[in-house]
């Protein structure tokens, strides 16, 4: 089952399996169009970079950052992982921007990214809880 919000005419961004996983009827779903796009920047930002057996250079250097203070330093280092990350995995977006939000024990990146083949902005709220 292909599920899809406003999807009309972004069959050319391709499709990707919902996460998590739900089957119905015995099938995964699928996303179709931006949705898809979101789900592979997410997974790849989720994935620790080396741990898919036979794409070590896949996913991210973010969860480095789980244990560090929650200062200016997590702040850029956070910025330059999630562009390297976007960068390598996600081909069909271009990383705009990335602006950071904290509070006590929680922080959350806000991506600006842009989709390649037609030019328009999109924005993703990457929560990154530290407990």
């Amino acid at each position: 089952m292909t599920i899809g919000i406003d999807n009309v005419g972004y069959s050319y961004l391709g499709q990707t399996v919902v996460s998590p996983i739900t089957l119905i009827n015995g099938s995964a779903t699928l996303v179709l169009g931006v949705p898809s796009v979101i789900q592979s920047i997410l997974f790849a930002l989720n994935t620790p970079k080396g741990s898919l057996f036979m794409r070590p250079e896949y996913g991210s250097r973010i969860h480095l950052l789980l244990f560090q203070p929650n200062d200016d330093v997590l702040q850029d280092l956070g910025k330059l992982y999630i562009q390297e990350c976007i960068r390598e995995n996600e081909k069909r977006v271009a990383f705009v921007d990335s602006k950071f939000q904290r509070s006590d024990s929680n922080a959350s990146f806000i991506i600006t990214y842009r989709i390649l083949s037609s030019n328009e902005l999109g924005v993703l709220t990457y929560p990154f809880n530290k407990f």
